[in-house]
């Protein structure tokens, strides 16, 4: 600024960005009586991925090494962090800004600043410093674009307090909301937060798919939904409990001995997880040991017999957890009436070696939960739903995606391949998430597949209590089919999963007569049924194409192609 030609004054030089945060909860449900947390930026809602920050052990910081973990918080495809209790300098947020990183900000738990329900022995000084923290803390934070939120942790606040903050934020000018808890929790000027907390130690895979059960209901089946972590709402943080690092990271940090007993002592108390007497317990909050996982590693990989083998198993055990739990919150987007909302990964990092809680250690290392994550969270990939038994597609761009062609193929251990499906012609929304088949295609079949972002309308379509009809064109060896055949056919076949159900079966329209093609319509589901039903009867099939589904029919619509159906055609679907 300058006035009669001279420098009157000189403001620092500050970045802005700009942009507006809003949230919301969603409506009621019986999952979350209170509804489930929605963040949005520029009027958009997202789906938050993130994982808990954790600062250097003692404190230290380094703009260096913050832009190398920044690098790999990109890498992995997370949209941000989430930091609880001490504030970090302006640096921070400064490259967190530039890095396009949100940040869901708040104050840490279990401290003198979370004080019981009842306020006994807070005094009116201390209630007063809570005020000059909020104070202070908004006016740090509010140039921040990638602040989008400060909260409370697990406790909410008490009303004094409530009222001391609130007062502080106001006065400071931050503008983004303050929610009343991390927990599923309500206060009396904030209201209910529509978030939760928890797992912390190994949960299966399938997990975190479930809607409705918590890791550890004998302790935490509460009305905080404390651990029922599956892809329901906004989870402040959560994750599958222990991560064992790579060879080389092992190496720099634990001693021969304590490498020995990592492998050969599920028990042993490892000082780099939480060094604690469990007295042989493995459930509630004991995480001195890896026997959880270790359990679980055995089961599904098999027992190892070395350091390596250990290693090795448990990268894929790590892997298969983490990809889950993302790619669960990602499919459950639309899941409505309690849609997945955020997931925060507990925890990001730590300031010190470790075998708990992190997507990458002290020293960088990339271990299997790294790249579970990384696969989980790629612009445009796809996912195996567990609860469905289903293949879907996530389109995390800011552009719609069209034309897409997904190939699904199963092996058994001898690369044997079991089952091929294609799909093409596929085409995804920004911020597209699920694309569901009904029913499946084995790899020597041809003709009709429908898919839909509607979970609820193909489980519908294809349970085998709705019976819902297909129908198949058949070419036939053999020689000519006999009426005797047929009879069989359309009486039901015994086959070594039972008989099956009475069909439709007719000589195909159109067909030459030197030509064994016939029409069979069923209403059940089983692996390969039209080509067992048909060996059965001594007429192999050669060739199968399926022509209708229910009241739709594959018509003139050639291999690769696709159509959109009709609104009464989806009418007709959702009447069967």
């Amino acid at each position: 600024m300058s006035a009669h030609g001279q420098v009157s004054d000189v403001s620092r030089s500050v970045l802005v960005g700009i942009r507006s945060v809003s949230t919301y909860l969603t409506a009621p449900s019986a999952e979350a009586p209170d509804g489930v947390r929605v963040f949005e930026v520029n009027g958009v809602p997202f789906d938050f991925r993130g994982g808990g920050w954790s600062e250097n052990l003692f404190l230290h910081y380094s703009a260096s090494d913050l832009a190398n973990q920044i690098s790999m918080i990109k890498s992995m495809g997370l949209d941000g962090i989430r930091t609880e209790g001490k504030e970090m300098p302006q640096n921070f947020y400064d490259q967190m800004d530039r890095a396009g990183i949100l940040i869901d900000a708040g104050f840490q738990c279990c401290d003198k600043w979370q004080p019981s329900g009842s306020g006994r022995g807070v005094t009116a000084q201390e209630f007063h410093v809570m005020y000059l923290s909020s104070l202070t803390i908004g006016q740090q934070l509010r140039d921040h674009p990638s602040v989008i939120n400060f909260s409370w942790s697990d406790n909410p606040p008490i009303k004094e307090q409530e009222v001391a903050s609130t007062e502080g934020f106001d006065q400071s000018g931050f503008t983004d909301p303050n929610i009343s808890s991390a927990e599923y929790n309500t206060s009396a000027i904030l209201g209910p937060s529509g978030e939760k907390e928890g797992p912390y130690d190994w949960v299966p895979p399938d997990y975190w798919y479930d809607t409705t059960h918590s890791s550890n209901n004998a302790n935490d089946d509460d009305s905080t939904l404390t651990n029922v972590g599956g892809s329901f709402g906004f989870d402040s943080e959560q994750g599958s409990g222990d991560t064992v690092p790579t060879m080389d990271s092992i190496q720099r940090f634990l001693s021969p001995a304590n490498q020995a007993t990592l492998w050969q002592q599920p028990d042993a108390h490892q000082y780099h997880t939480n060094y604690e007497s469990t007295g042989g317990q493995h459930s509630g909050y004991s995480f001195g040991t890896l026997d959880n996982l270790d359990t679980a590693i055995a089961h599904r990989y098999g027992q190892w017999n070395s350091l390596a083998q250990y290693v090795q198993e448990a990268q894929v055990q790590n892997y298969e957890d983490t990809r889950a739990q993302f790619e669960a919150y990602l499919d459950h987007w639309n899941n409505y009436p309690t849609p997945s909302t955020g997931t925060v990964y507990w925890q990001l990092n730590k300031g010190w070696p470790t075998m708990l809680w992190d997507l990458y250690n002290y020293d960088y290392d990339e271990a299997g939960a790294y790249f579970g994550a990384k696969k989980a969270n790629e612009d445009l990939h796809v996912l195996y739903a567990y609860d469905t038994g289903t293949v879907t597609i996530d389109n995390l761009t800011g552009v719609s995606q069209p034309g897409l062609s997904v190939q699904s193929r199963v092996y058994d251990l001898s690369g044997q391949v079991l089952d091929s499906q294609t799909a093409s012609g596929l085409s995804l929304a920004p911020q597209g998430v699920r694309l569901y088949p009904v029913g499946r295609l084995d790899i020597d079949t041809t003709g009709l597949i429908l898919l839909t972002n509607d979970g609820e309308l193909a489980n519908r379509l294809t349970h085998p209590s709705f019976q819902v009809s297909k129908t198949y064109r058949a070419t036939l060896a053999g020689g000519p089919v006999s009426a005797g055949a047929l009879e069989m056919l359309r009486g039901g076949v015994e086959l070594e999963d039972g008989r099956t159900a009475p069909a439709v079966v007719r000589p195909a329209p159109g067909a030459r007569r030197s030509e064994s093609v016939i029409e069979l319509t069923i209403s059940e589901g089983r692996n390969r049924q039209v080509r067992r039903m048909c060996a059965a009867v001594g007429h192999p099939v050669a060739a199968l194409q399926r022509i209708a589904f229910g009241p739709l029919l594959l018509g003139d619509l050639e291999a690769g192609a696709h159509r959109q159906l009709s609104a009464a055609e989806i009418g007709r679907l959702r009447a069967l």
